[in-house]
């Protein structure tokens, strides 16, 4: 009797696991098992950790980043006055340059991907080893910029595009790439499910991947009450 009752409750519990493959009972973390980038929402529980803003001795946090790099001497007319002042705070100007290629190309011409790195002239691998030591990072936002990435039903040149610049981005000298943004990820929300479960986390044709997605996701609702209503309401 009682191995008929076991064998019973085991055949429930598979088809509750074949019906519902993802979880509805409390468990908080229950999302962690989806690879869906939208599981925020405006009820999700805000994040409660030590060391964020508002903890004793924690005024705030600053994150500098800038996208779109395809030659270094424009970036570095810009940054200069940031990176100097930074050093004179922290001795170290932590800034991350997310990277599309490292020499003056179109988006046409970067279709090739494999080549990027050929044309890069003597002073800009100069100076991308000058910006590490300074404590900057060179990080990864596809080749070619496509928004979104996947685009035109052109699953393979999406995988592509990411991951000849993340192998581009490791053949830089002393410089190991961790992070990635989407391109127009905060313009249009072109982050997706399919890039996360099928693209960022495989190697790629070299052996190399990421670790840290920093892509950004805007979604401003007015039934979000925790939001001042002329962010979200306009005349």
């Amino acid at each position: 009797m009682k191995l008929r009752v076991t064998f019973a409750v085991l055949l429930a519990a598979i088809h509750c696991a074949v019906a519902a493959p993802f979880s509805t009972n409390g468990n908080r973390l229950t999302y962690l098992d989806s690879d869906d980038p939208f599981y925020p929402g405006r009820d999700f529980p805000k994040l409660i950790t030590p060391q964020w803003i508002g903890e004793d001795g924690v005024d705030a946090v600053v994150i500098l980043s800038i996208d779109d790099m395809r030659e270094t001497a424009k970036y570095e007319t810009f940054l200069r006055p940031i990176l100097n002042r930074l050093k004179q705070i922290d001795g170290r100007a932590p800034v991350s340059i997310m990277v599309n290629t490292l020499v003056a190309a179109s988006r046409e011409s970067a279709a090739n991907f494999p080549n990027q790195n050929a044309a890069l002239s003597r002073d800009a691998a100069t100076q991308l080893q000058s910006w590490l030591k300074e404590g900057v990072s060179l990080e990864v936002h596809t080749i070619s910029h496509p928004c979104p990435l996947c685009q035109k039903g052109d699953f393979q040149f999406a995988s592509t595009n990411y991951h000849a610049c993340v192998d581009l981005l490791n053949t830089i000298p002393g410089n190991k790439p961790v992070a990635f943004r989407m391109p127009c990820c905060d313009s249009m929300n072109s982050t997706s499910p399919r890039f996360f479960a099928e693209i960022f986390n495989r190697t790629s044709p070299q052996g190399n991947f990421l670790g840290i997605d920093s892509s950004v996701m805007v979604v401003l609702t007015t039934n979000d009450t925790s939001l001042p209503r002329e962010l979200v309401l306009d005349a």
